[in-house]
């Protein structure tokens, strides 16, 4: 079936156009009222949360626009915007309105589409706040407990460990795309607090802590692979397990099947998790590597923006920086090169030599060679940036890291980022460094990160972090 079967054909023209937050924020509100109430939402009660709580966002609703879809004439006030905007919704097939034929109440009923794209929105908007699934700890203890229980739950968990490993595949792919964005938005920064405000304040609490971290430690597939390929192994291997699978698997199907080809469907859903555990390891050690490139290119951006010198070569940096930020700005683009061309000077060199005083004279040329090949801005950029990064390369070693927090600790067991002193750049890099090898096995300290807080220290704006020296046998 085609999706345009399933949507009316209207159902996304809410949200173009200059009405478009005031709808949006709507439907995040009726979704939250879904979610509140025990069952329906009534009418009465919808619009009057549109008129408590949308109220300026009501007023802003722009009347010209929604006269191309109304042909009647629309007042100005609240209530009836905020009237307008439930016909909207269900003009557009987002709702439908449902009478109780004892009460006479008016009900709004959310078709099943509508549901799930509300729910995708609101997933959209608050993906900040979402908490980690732990997919792996779970599939590994249901299936653990019907390993010891073998009782009339076994092949729904089983269903449900073939569901997630779906669902953590789909997870992995949206983590590695996500790092890779992160990547890509780098080469658009040009300060380093704007490479500080990407990597500590989006990828590090969006990223690194929400996804990448629970997935290297409680949640780790390779600790937890193993177990549940083991127990699933026994199951196909054990006939009573497998015939006690298929019994319990006639009753969960939709269409008629033979024991044959229940078995054949039980046998490939765990061939599939099996197999996906492993490949999904594969997928992590590839998650893994991105993650360091992006930590290693976010500390070099920082290293090469904060060591431009005031020479000739620094200063063709900056033009050239100047030139990929606002390459797509067209006035600004023909002001730079403007006054480039204005302090360009091309002179006729010659010479005189001994052959100069004396007939017969000659004239001499200096043959020019083929000239060099004018690069591109882009090209210029990439260049300039990697002959830096190729200078700066190893810089820091790991035991240079841990080295620079021995000496920051000395004997005390906790110190907070604005007791550490940075003297230099350099010792700014080296507590970067320091904060994103926490989970190294070589790391001697942990890092608390419990406050959204920041803190000025010594010119730098940081996140409130406190460094705990970890105790025996973490």
């Amino acid at each position: 079936m085609k999706l345009f079967d399933i949507l009316p054909e209207k159902f996304y023209s809410i949200l173009t156009g200059k009405n478009k937050q005031v709808y949006a924020s709507s439907l995040l509100l009726l979704y939250n009222l879904v979610n509140d109430n025990d069952m329906y939402v009534k009418k009465d009660e919808f619009l009057r949360s549109l008129k408590e709580k949308l109220s300026n966002e009501i007023e802003t609703l722009s009347i010209e626009e929604e006269n191309e879809f109304d042909n009647e004439e629309i007042s100005t006030s609240v209530s009836s915007k905020a009237n307008l905007v439930l016909r909207r919704l269900e003009d557009t097939g987002w709702i439908e309105l449902e009478m109780d034929p004892e009460t006479y109440d008016e009900f709004i009923v959310l078709p099943n589409y509508s549901i799930i794209c509300l729910e995708s929105i609101f997933n959209v908007v608050n993906e900040s706040s979402a908490g980690y699934s732990s997919l792996v700890h779970t599939m590994y203890s249901e299936l653990y407990l019907e390993n010891q229980n073998k009782d009339e739950f076994m092949y729904p968990s089983l269903l449900r460990a073939y569901e997630n490993t779906k669902k953590l595949r789909v997870d992995l792919i949206t983590l590695s795309h996500s790092i890779k964005i992160y990547q890509s938005r780098l080469a658009k920064l040009y300060t380093s607090n704007e490479v500080l405000h990407s990597y500590f304040d989006n990828y590090k609490e969006l990223i690194s802590d929400r996804l990448y971290h629970p997935l290297k430690t409680f949640d780790s597939v390779t600790r937890f692979k193993r177990p549940i390929i083991n127990i699933l192994e026994s199951w196909l291997k054990d006939e009573d397990t497998k015939k006690l699978l298929i019994k319990q698997a006639m009753i969960y199907q939709t269409k008629p099947l033979t024991p044959q080809e229940i078995e054949n469907d039980i046998i490939t859903k765990i061939n599939y998790i099996t197999d996906m555990l492993t490949q999904l390891s594969k997928m992590i050690d590839q998650i893994d590597k991105s993650h360091r490139d992006y930590t290693k290119a976010s500390a070099n951006k920082i290293l090469y923006l904060n060591n431009t010198d005031k020479s000739v070569k620094g200063n063709l940096e900056t033009i050239l920086v100047g030139i990929g930020k606002y390459k797509s700005n067209y006035k600004i683009m023909r002001d730079i090169l403007s006054s480039m061309q204005d302090s360009i000077y091309f002179y006729d060199n010659g010479f005189i030599d001994s052959d100069s005083v004396t007939l017969p004279f000659l004239r001499k040329f200096i043959h020019s060679e083929v000239p060099l090949e004018i690069m591109g801005f882009n090209e210029l950029d990439d260049y300039a940036m990697q002959s830096f990064l190729d200078s700066v390369n190893g810089m820091f070693t790991d035991e240079m890291v841990f080295k620079f927090m021995q000496e920051v600790f000395q004997d005390k067991d906790e110190i907070k980022i604005e007791e550490i002193p940075l003297v230099n750049f350099d010792a700014l890099i080296l507590l970067i460094l320091a904060t994103i090898k926490r989970d190294e096995p070589e790391s001697f300290y942990e890092v608390d990160y419990s406050s959204s807080e920041k803190v000025h220290s010594q010119g730098y704006i940081l996140p409130k972090m406190i460094f705990k020296r970890k105790k025996k046998g973490d």
